[in-house]
């Protein structure tokens, strides 16, 4: 048994496949305009989302979509920004603290859940702070990893 998300490159490997997958969805990715990453690392899936483009017919970049992009963890505000829609936020995700005051069209949580305490309240944090049509991804890693007590 091999853990597939052990490696943070191989984590960002796994990320990149699903935000290809979601950038094929133009109405979709057109109705963003804020999104929040949770546990955000070196920021890398941030970037990602921050420079999303809306293409035209023939798939050629016609305009950057600007989405406003946060990066939530324990230390990311050393990170310094590549564009201006970008900011980090130093936060501890255990904390029963409110975690923004505006809510997100897109939370993205890719390999945290497993750091955090309580993952059900968490959860429920996370429910209550988003918009009404809100997306919510959660990705969880192998089990191997919790068989082995790699985190």
């Amino acid at each position: 048994m091999t853990n597939i998300l052990l490696d943070p490159n191989d984590s960002y490997a796994h990320s990149l496949k699903t935000l290809e997958i979601l950038n094929q969805f133009d109405d979709f990715k057109r109705s963003i305009k804020t999104m929040a990453d949770l546990g955000c690392g070196s920021g890398r899936d941030l970037q990602y989302w921050a420079n999303m483009q809306d293409y035209d017919e023939d798939g050629l970049p016609t305009r950057d979509l600007n989405i406003k992009c946060i990066g939530i963890d324990l230390d990311c505000e050393r990170i310094k920004p590549q564009r201006d829609n970008i900011k980090y936020k130093n936060f501890d995700l255990n904390s029963t603290d409110l975690m923004w005051s505006v809510p997100f069209d897109v939370v993205w949580c890719h390999n945290l859940i497993q750091h955090l305490y309580s993952p059900v309240e968490f959860l429920g944090r996370v429910n209550r702070s988003m918009s009404m049509s809100g997306m919510f991804y959660l990705c969880v890693p192998s089990t191997v990893s919790v068989l082995y007590h790699t985190f």
